[in-house]
């Protein structure tokens, strides 16, 4: 039997390694992520990650990875910003003073008021064997 209706998923609950699992049954399942693709290789902050990536030795790129980068960028300028003896005030501080932090064309926005970091939301289209996404 063939499933006609179309499946939508958010990228924590449908990996890249499921769609590959799910093989040509994944087909078009359409998944929303916070994340940039780590395709985007336009983007600055995307290449920075594929060169670290592959630089440890690491092959296989991945959302979740990306995601871990840009986490471990957006801490570490938070402790660069709470000064040589950082504190969790201060850190709570240099992290509410992020307000339009870019990355290399990923922003973050945090505020004392607004703690969400990133309001990207992209779509993406699995392809027929779940390796990638295909728009």
């Amino acid at each position: 039997m063939r499933l006609r209706s179309t499946l939508y998923s958010l990228n924590a609950g449908l990996p890249i390694g499921t769609m590959r699992d799910l093989g040509q049954h994944v087909h078009g399942v359409i998944v929303a992520q916070v994340m940039s693709s780590i395709d985007r290789q336009a983007l600055p902050v995307v290449r920075e990650y594929r060169q670290a990536y592959k630089a440890a030795g690491y092959s296989r790129f991945g959302s979740a990875s990306l995601e871990g980068y840009i986490n471990a960028m957006v801490m570490m300028e938070a402790l660069k910003r709470a000064g040589n003896t950082p504190t969790r005030p201060a850190l709570m501080r240099a992290l509410d003073s992020m307000d339009s932090y870019d990355m290399g064309g990923f922003q973050v926005q945090y505020s004392s008021n607004y703690h969400g970091g990133s309001r990207a939301v992209e779509l993406r289209v699995a392809s027929a064997n779940g390796e990638k996404f295909i728009c």
